[in-house]
């Protein structure tokens, strides 16, 4: 039973970190890739659960409390599922791709512009893309702006990462806490974006002014409280000290859910699990040392 409530504790802790991440990052001031790096860690706990969960459950099949294939079941409909959700969505980002190179007249800075009266700026299969629409309604600064906030995305990989998310967060059915994890890990990726295009410029006014411009949603309005803030309360200290807290506990609901016989499955799972945390990570600090 000590599993089972270890992986109930460890299963709130992670769906309520995202959330006050975010409210502590808001009043007090944050780096985005630490907020990135609690968000990607929720995330990846709670992706975790299912696995721990079924290692409990595989080793209480020893007893014959469940069959063993109610295991392998809870892995496979998870996995399955995210699967399924990246393929499509790989899919589609492909198609968009394919779509706007065929309508861009492309600019001698390698820009693609696209015939659309709406707004719209974003980066896929390795360009940029922008609409007439976002040209007419910005000054030359505030479009500048917007392309260094676009190359932010594509050299720190931004995609990458969301993409990963977006599969976790289809893996776990878009539960709430998966969502609100996903959802910040979003939010940040495009304040890490536009700190670095104010960096780039020397300046952040033409970034807020693009962002002004834009929109005035509570998207918007987040980015530019966000785009104003430095370092603060939630430092580096604090999340080392909370990620190796946090880690140290999924390692061991993972690996010693299942006992002995199955911590070896655990311990690989943690292991994919620190790969991928670093795989997404060391690009976001590379491009916060440029």
């Amino acid at each position: 039973m000590s599993a089972a409530v270890g992986i109930g504790l460890l299963a709130v802790a992670l769906a309520l970190l995202p959330a006050i991440a975010d409210r502590l990052a808001l009043r007090f001031g944050a780096s985005p890739v630490a907020v990135l790096a609690v968000a990607l860690l929720a995330l990846l706990g709670l992706a975790a659960i299912p696995v721990a969960l079924a290692l409990w459950l595989a080793s209480g099949a020893r007893a014959g409390a469940v069959p063993e294939s109610v295991a392998l079941l809870v892995l496979a409909l998870v996995c399955g599922r995210a699967v399924a959700r990246a393929t499509a969505a790989r899919r589609r980002l492909r198609q968009i791709g394919l779509a706007a190179s065929a309508l861009a007249r492309v600019r001698g800075d390698g820009v693609g512009v696209l015939p659309c009266a709406e707004p719209l700026a974003f980066t896929v299969a390795n360009r940029t893309f922008v609409s007439e629409g976002l040209l007419a309604a910005l000054g030359g600064d505030q479009e500048e702006a917007v392309l260094f906030h676009e190359r932010a995305h594509l050299r720190a990989r931004h995609g990458r990462l969301a993409a990963f998310a977006a599969t976790l967060r289809a893996g776990l059915f878009g539960l709430p806490p998966a969502r609100r994890a996903a959802d910040l890990l979003q939010a940040e990726l495009e304040v890490h974006a536009d700190r670095v295009a104010a960096r780039e410029l020397g300046d952040g006014q033409p970034v807020a002014q693009a962002l002004e411009r834009l929109g005035d949603d509570e998207e918007v309005r987040r980015r530019l409280l966000r785009l104003g803030q430095r370092g603060g309360l939630v430092g580096r200290t604090v999340v080392v000290a909370l990620l190796v807290a946090l880690g140290g506990g999924l390692v061991a609901t993972v690996c010693l859910s299942g006992g002995q016989r199955l911590a070896i499955v655990g311990a690989i799972a943690c292991l994919v699990g620190v790969f991928a945390f670093a795989w997404f990570l060391v690009p976001l600090l590379q491009e916060e040392r440029r």
